[in-house]
């Protein structure tokens, strides 16, 4: 990781905080691995690509940031939507999908060759401008009903 200037920025669950970070080390990877945080969006600035479950939350979030993202869906999710939810971006060419039994070492790190760049650019302009601006209007009108 160390060759390729890799920085591994790792939010694990707050219950899995020591074990992902002994993952790590095992490995002889250099991690940093944290909980919760309220300072997600200063690391979202911060990565070229994001491996994420494919949450609808998320999946907006990192599009909202034009972070282009590797999305493993949850297997467990009901009516396999992480998985539907990731492909409505893939099917666009705008970020990739993988099961977990289909993740493989070489193919994730190939993935820092690709086009992330025009990745980030596509996303940006799928993303509703002033969509939370529209969203406030919207409660407001609703607000008055």
């Amino acid at each position: 990781m160390k060759e390729r200037n890799i920085r591994i920025i790792h939010q694990a669950g707050e219950k899995n905080i020591d074990e992902v970070r002994s993952a790590y080390e095992a490995l002889g990877i250099d991690a940093e691995v944290f909980g919760f945080t309220t300072h997600l969006a200063d690391y979202m600035k911060e990565a070229d690509l994001a491996i994420a479950r494919a949450g609808a939350s998320t999946l907006w979030e990192l599009a909202a940031t034009a972070l282009p993202a590797l999305f493993i869906p949850y297997p467990y999710a009901a009516g396999d939507h992480q998985y539907y939810n990731a492909l409505f971006l893939e099917e666009k060419e705008l970020a990739w999908i993988m099961r977990e039994e289909e993740i493989d070492t070489e193919k994730v790190l190939a993935l820092l060759d690709e086009d992330l760049e025009s990745k980030s650019r596509g996303l940006m302009e799928i993303v509703e401008k002033d969509g939370s601006k529209k969203i406030a209007a919207l409660l407001t009108d609703y607000a008055k009903i």
